[in-house]
Order: structure tokens, then C-alpha cells, then sequence
């Protein structure tokens, strides 16, 4: 027993050391995401080795002490998208002068419950809606949405990285750019409500992963390149998709860093919406940011949908 959780504590040291290499392999990258895993790893085998290990033994004592040190480490990356820890989007209050509630989900390209997404499209009635890893089957089985979202862009693929964007609203300058490879494209549109006006992009970057790509860096291109288009623009923004990538990363955090971007997550939870068929392996991988414009008013996970993924839904207001 003692050898097992000495087994494991070496083990979620080396996943934490190897999180924090500057290295774009997928396998290394990997251990970006299940940190709060692995923090509950950390906890039980700090438990094991102080009850069934030989306290005496030196090399028990070091264990310990690297155990704690690799879990603060954990624990730093986490810590800011806790319940109880200051929101970077400040919440919604009073009357706003211009609302926009979003739903994205990736439906899963080879998934067929498109029904379950059309009884929650109709019972959040968001704004906008934004359909990713769809195919030319799912733009047929989505077009009911055509009767109350007036405005649309259909980029359906066959590659899973199609995408759909419904919406109730004006969609202005609308282009479709491929930022890194041209099988994989970002919708980009201007919105215009009660007299403001924001730029939208519908980002689904490739992930890191060995039927993907080998390392990180279309990924990690994509959301640099992204990032510095928004930097150099002074228009509010709003930024959605499937990220193929978790919030705590150092991407993500350079990507928020430099765009000026907020995420709505940090403060108020994790709102994890992958894996949906793997309780114990969820991550956040689905995401909207904000330029500081933007409010709070709602943000939820909503039910599955047959996909891997869960939708989202996020309510945010301007106010003057």
C-alpha cells in the first residue's frame, strides 16, 4: 500500500513539472488540463503516505515535503476560478442599456441528438448561438432555428471543424478567416444593440492531440494571432468557441494578457463542459471573453446534449 502511493505522488510531481516545460508536444502539454484531478491525487496520497508509510523513513519525508510544493503549484493555476475568489468580470446590476446572451456547443460532429440542442436553443432563447464540429447533416437538422434567427453564417465541414452562427440580431461585416490552416475557419461579424456596437469572433482552434496535431502550436498560433488582432483594435469584443484548451493554461493567460480580454469563469467556477460522458475527467474547454464592456448577468452549464461536450450559456449587459 505505501508503495502504491509513493508510486502515485512521484508521479503527479512529474505531471506538474512537466506542465510547467516551455514545450509544444502534446503529451507534455496534456498536463495543462486535469490539474484539479490531480490535486485531489495530490490530496490522497499526501493522506497514504502519512498513514500507512514508515515515518521514519527519510525518503517518505521528501515525498512529502515535494508533494506539498507540487500541489501549491497545482493550486496556484486553479485557485482564481474558485467561488470565493474576486470575479474579473464584475456582475450585472441595475438596468442595462444593451443586453447579448450567447449558447455555444460543440455538438460533436457524428452526435444525432440535434434535437436536445433545439429544445434548449428554444428554452434560453439566447441571442446568439454558436454550433460548432458541424457538418452539412447538422446545418439540415438545425434549420428550424431559421424561423427565429433571422441572421446567420453557415460554414458547415466535414473535418469537424464546421461551424453555424445563429442569431437574432444584425450580424455586419461578416468575413470568414482561416487565422492558421485553411481547413480550419473563424467566423467574424460586427453586432449592433441598442446603439452598441461589438465585434464577434467564433474561434475552434486545432488541439493538441495525436489525431489532431502533434504539438500545440496551431493552437496556440491561432489564439496568439487572435489576440493581437484585438490588441490592436479599440472596439469592444467578444470572443467564443471550443479553445481546445483549458482557462488556467499559460495560452489561455497569455491570450487574455495580451488581447485584454475577460473571462467570465474567473471568481464565480469552473463551468467545465468536456468530458460530458466522463464525470471524473471534465475540463473547461469551452469559453467566452470579454472586453471590460461587458457584465455579467448570467453564466451556465446547461444539460447534455448527447455530445462530449456540454453547451454554455452566458447573459452579459453594458451598462452606462
Amino acid at each position: 500500500m505505501a508503495l502504491a502511493f509513493q508510486i502515485i505522488t512521484v508521479f503527479t510531481i512529474l505531471a506538474t513539472l512537466l506542465a510547467l516545460l516551455f514545450v509544444k508536444a502534446w503529451w507534455i502539454r496534456i498536463f495543462d488540463f486535469p490539474r484539479i484531478q490531480i490535486l485531489f491525487l495530490m490530496l490522497g496520497c499526501l493522506v497514504g503516505l502519512i498513514v500507512f508509510s514508515d515515518t521514519g523513513l527519510w525518503l517518505n519525508w521528501l515525498l512529502v515535503a515535494l508533494l506539498i510544493i507540487a500541489f501549491s503549484i497545482q493550486f496556484s493555476y486553479i485557485y482564481p476560478y474558485l467561488p470565493f475568489t474576486k470575479k474579473e468580470m464584475a456582475d450585472g446590476k441595475g438596468v442595462p442599456f444593451a443586453t447579448i446572451s450567447m449558447m455555444m456547443s460543440n455538438v460533436l460532429m457524428d452526435n444525432q441528438q440535434y434535437e436536445k440542442l433545439i429544445k434548449l436553443v428554444n428554452l434560453y432563447q439566447p441571442d446568439i448561438l454558436l454550433a460548432v464540429e458541424t457538418n452539412d447533416w447538422w446545418a439540415h437538422k438545425l434549420q428550424p432555428l431559421d424561423s427565429h434567427y433571422r441572421y446567420s453564417v453557415k460554414h458547415p465541414l466535414e473535418n469537424t471543424y464546421g461551424m453555424l452562427l445563429f442569431s437574432k440580431v444584425p450580424l455586419n461585416n461578416v468575413h470568414i478567416e482561416h487565422l492558421v490552416k485553411e481547413e480550419i475557419p473563424s467566423i467574424h461579424a460586427e453586432i449592433t444593440r441598442n446603439n452598441f456596437t461589438f465585434k464577434l469572433a467564433c474561434i475552434h482552434p486545432e488541439p493538441p492531440a495525436p489525431d489532431h496535431a502533434d504539438t500545440s502550436k496551431p493552437r496556440d498560433r491561432e489564439l496568439m494571432i487572435m489576440a493581437d488582432k484585438i490588441q490592436g483594435d479599440p472596439s469592444p469584443y467578444m470572443v467564443i468557441g471550443d479553445l481546445n484548451d483549458v482557462a488556467w493554461s499559460d495560452t489561455s493567460s497569455r491570450f487574455a494578457k495580451i488581447s485584454g480580454l475577460r473571462d467570465p469563469r474567473k471568481g464565480r467556477g469552473f463551468f467545465n463542459t468536456f468530458h460530458a460522458k466522463i464525470p471524473m475527467m471534465r475540463f473547461a474547454l469551452d469559453h467566452a471573453f470579454f472586453t471590460s464592456e461587458f457584465k455579467v448577468i448570467a453564466i451556465k452549464r446547461l444539460p447534455e446534449i448527447g455530445s462530449d461536450h456540454f453547451p454554455l450559456y452566458i447573459k452579459c449587459g453594458v451598462y452606462k
